[in-house]
């Protein structure tokens, strides 16, 4: 008898978009559910959120948000949880707070992202170390929306594991939906970062396309994903044991 799969959203008070990297198609089987959850901001979930997270096995939670964010929006659990805890920022000082005039054909997003990739490839490599190299239980990344940072670790990880970039694409943009009732405080937290009202559209924006050019540019610039990672400075050690995270 076929057991059913996991839901890939997990409902959980407080929280949008908590999401599990598992059940995907890859080169070598599917990867793995509850092994890997990518998420928004965890600010608000109560104690039984916690206790949802706690009894799935969650061990590591790695926190992609600058400093203001996560001041504003502390993730909640304390030194009392048996939850090892990581800030690592990967967009630091790179969000803009107003776009070059004569760009309104031009995805700013994907000019966000690469600029991100080739800019902040220390803190990118920092996040998938840390994961790597995370004690064994579940391992929870998140940003505010859980889009962006979390949306490019996300695709990276699973490119690693060699998903196909269709179906990163599609993980991408489940974002879109699950998001749309946190947009006004999204967009009240933009205008909060000192954002114009031009700057607040693209970036609140979730095109597939824009995943896709992404994927492309690594592609094309660094040979694969997994060539980018290496660039980075991700070793082969820590690359083979993020494939067996998702894989194994």
């Amino acid at each position: 008898m076929n057991t059913p799969s996991p839901d890939r959203h997990i409902a959980i008070p407080g929280t949008c978009n908590v999401r599990d990297l598992g059940g995907y198609p890859a080169d070598q089987g599917q990867t793995q559910w509850r092994r890997l959850l990518r998420a928004d901001s965890l600010y608000e979930m109560d104690e039984a959120g916690k206790r949802q997270l706690l009894d799935a096995g969650l061990a590591t939670v790695i926190d992609l948000r600058e400093a203001s964010e996560a001041a504003r929006a502390p993730d909640p659990f304390t030194s009392q949880d048996p939850v090892v805890q990581h800030r690592i920022p990967v967009f630091e000082g790179i969000i803009p707070r107003s776009w070059p005039a004569g760009d309104a054909d031009t995805d700013m997003l994907f000019v966000l992202y690469t600029k991100a990739l080739e800019t902040c490839g220390d803190a990118f490599a920092q996040v998938l170390t840390t994961i790597s190299r995370a004690d064994s239980g579940l391992v929870l990344f998140h940003c505010s929306a859980g889009k962006d940072r979390t949306g490019l670790v996300a695709g990276l990880l699973l490119a690693l594991a060699g998903v196909e970039k269709q179906v990163i694409v599609q993980d991408y943009a489940l974002t879109e939906s699950l998001m749309a009732s946190r947009m006004s405080q999204m967009v009240a937290a933009c205008y909060g970062e000192g954002m114009s009202a031009a700057v607040i559209e693209p970036l609140l924006a979730c095109k597939p396309q824009t995943m896709s050019d992404t994927l492309d540019y690594l592609e094309a610039r660094h040979g694969s994903v997994e060539g980018y990672l290496q660039h980075i400075g991700v070793g082969a050690r820590d690359r083979q044991v993020l494939q067996g995270r998702l894989l194994d």
